[in-house]
């Protein structure tokens, strides 16, 4: 049974770990948003692999986290507030609170490194100290954690994009509820290991049960990988959908093409309702966030910024779209260029400069993007609108 149970952990911390493998390659998602969820998957998964690759004899020099690398299990409380405030937030990060906040789980992991350096006896006062710091740590941050989610998310009514508004709803009261089962584990554990006078370790409730909980989040994300999107774009751009007054180009189309691929199937349904809606916010990533006039901007940049799995993009261009993602890309840089030409931007600058302020590498892609939507390039436009104002 033992085995059983050891096998089960080592399996959570592979999945732990190639989920982490996803999240920073494939699933194009902002490394900004989900980092403390990757640092915190990473630690989970980590202690996962030590325990039970030792207890299944496939090493002998690490048993478990013990103390002081145990006080490393503490960042995982101010880490998972961190995420639920990043994924919920609408603001850079601060990297001051961020220091803030993980202070206290490394200062005691230096003390008690220290007292191991010095072969120092930690007095039983100072093992219910430690303790108590766990402890108090895990109350106050599932409590902040649940009062950001409240306030910033669960009372808060979306008019746009709701279907994924509804998506990182749930995730974070799923998560939340993750939290505190984990927490309640390991506080019930020091209950029971106090009380029978065990060593306390926080193992007395199995370690399975903490990577049973672990998983359901893994295979929530594998599930629904829009979670990792967040939703700091719709908080900013709820007003401007009731202000601005979108113009869909003739580019879009709302029915799609024939769709032959049984993935391409199921995100049809899964979007059909929405495709109007996700339109919008690209004109509006495009129009008022003005993504494409920076260099190097890629379908994975629109996608973080819209606030979507790139997988949405890519379906959206190929069936929705009479051109391809880079034609689009390209006519909106022309489609600005030839904005500045017509209030005075060559007066003062040169078409080199006027390229790279629209987002291209250099002149050359420039010239033969806007030759191919106009018929000429931007010199003979330039002396055309220049004969046609005289």
């Amino acid at each position: 049974m033992a085995q059983i149970e050891y096998t089960f952990i080592l399996f959570t911390g592979l999945i732990g770990f190639l989920l982490i493998y996803l999240m920073l390659t494939k699933y194009g998602a902002s490394k900004l948003i989900n980092g403390f969820l990757i640092f915190s998957i990473g630690i989970a998964s980590f202690r996962f692999i030590v325990y039970s690759t030792y207890n299944l004899h496939f090493q002998n020099l690490i048993e478990d986290f013990n103390s002081p690398f145990k006080f490393i299990l503490l960042l995982l409380f101010p880490s998972s507030y961190l995420y639920i405030k990043a994924i919920t937030g609408d603001r850079p990060i601060d990297f001051v609170d961020v220091f803030k906040h993980l202070s206290l789980p490394l200062l005691a992991f230096i003390f008690n490194i220290i007292c191991l350096l010095n072969h120092y006896q930690l007095s039983y006062l100072a093992l219910y100290v430690n303790l108590s710091v766990a402890l108090l740590m895990a109350v106050y941050y599932l409590y902040k954690t649940f009062f950001v989610c409240y306030k910033k998310l669960w009372k808060k009514k979306i008019s746009v994009n709701i279907e994924h508004h509804q998506i990182i709803k749930k995730w974070t009261i799923f998560y939340c509820t993750i939290c505190l089962l984990t927490t309640a584990r390991v506080t019930i554990s020091f209950i029971f290991e106090h009380s029978l006078s065990y060593s306390i370790s926080g193992k007395h409730l199995s370690l399975a049960l903490g990577a049973s909980l672990w998983l359901l989040a893994f295979i929530r994300i594998f599930k629904t990988p829009e979670i990792l999107f967040g939703i700091p774009k719709l908080s900013v751009k709820t007003p401007h959908f009731e202000e601005v007054n979108f113009s869909i180009s003739d580019v879009w189309r709302i029915s799609p093409e024939l769709i032959n691929s049984k993935k391409d199937l199921k995100l049809k349904e899964k979007l059909d309702s929405n495709v109007l809606e996700l339109i919008q916010e690209i004109e509006y990533a495009v129009k008022e966030k003005q993504i494409f006039y920076k260099p190097k901007v890629s379908m994975t940049n629109l996608a973080v910024e819209v606030g979507v799995p790139e997988s949405h993009l890519n379906y959206l261009f190929r069936y929705h779209c009479t051109i391809s993602f880079l034609e689009y890309k390209n006519n909106v840089r022309i489609a600005y260029s030839i904005s500045l030409i017509e209030n005075g931007y060559l007066s003062k600058s040169t078409l080199d400069s006027l390229a790279k302020d629209v987002g291209f590498a250099s002149y050359s892609p420039f010239y033969n993007a806007f030759k191919k939507l106009h018929g000429v390039g931007p010199n003979e436009f330039m002396y055309k609108f220049n004969y046609n104002q005289v």
